[in-house]
Formats: C-alpha cells, sequence, structure tokens
C-alpha cells in the first residue's frame, strides 16, 4: 500500500464514507501487513505508528460496558486520524490522489 492510499484511507474516515470499526480494521491491518515502512520517512512512520496505537485499542461497545480502561470509542479514533492527517499533510507527502 502506498503513503497516498493511506491518506484515501483515512480521508475517508474523517469524511465519514467509512465506519470507525471499518477504518480500524482496514488500517491495523495495511500497517500490519500492506505498508512497506522502508518507504516512508521516519516522521510519517512516528505518526502513522501512533494512530495505530490508538486504532489497534477501539471498542465498538458502550463505554460503560468495557472491561479495560484505555479502550478508544469512534470519537477518540477519529480525534486520532484527523491529527495523523494534519502531520501527514504538514509533510507534504500524503495526498489523497484517487
Amino acid at each position: 500500500m502506498k503513503l497516498h492510499e493511506v491518506a484515501c484511507l483515512i480521508e475517508s474516515f474523517v469524511g465519514k464514507s467509512l465506519s470507525a470499526q471499518d477504518f480500524c480494521i482496514a488500517f491495523e491491518g495495511a500497517w500490519n501487513f500492506s505498508i512497506d515502512r522502508t518507504e516512508i520517512s521516519p516522521k510519517v512512520c512516528e505518526t502513522l505508528n501512533q494512530l495505530f496505537d490508538e486504532v489497534v485499542l477501539f471498542s465498538s461497545l458502550p463505554r460503560e460496558k468495557w472491561g479495560y480502561p484505555k479502550y478508544r470509542d469512534a470519537n477518540e479514533i477519529l480525534l486520532a486520524a484527523e491529527s495523523a492527517l494534519v502531520e501527514l499533510r504538514r509533510g507534504g507527502t500524503a495526498e489523497c490522489t484517487s
């Protein structure tokens, strides 16, 4: 997966085209299996790794049913995705071209 495809994935979620659950599944799979980290800068890698650290804690259950206090809800994932997108755009390396 190329960096612009990652940007498109994040933009789709931020733009409400994807649910938090679908985004988290797609991003987690991409980060673990599809993104070649040797092709991205250390700063971009750090930004995406921080997003990954949030994504893997997503829970679609209501907060009162969480058995673990560090889970993230859809809004928290959205905030993390928005922050990552700002950082990627700031570097000028992650324009969604599709």
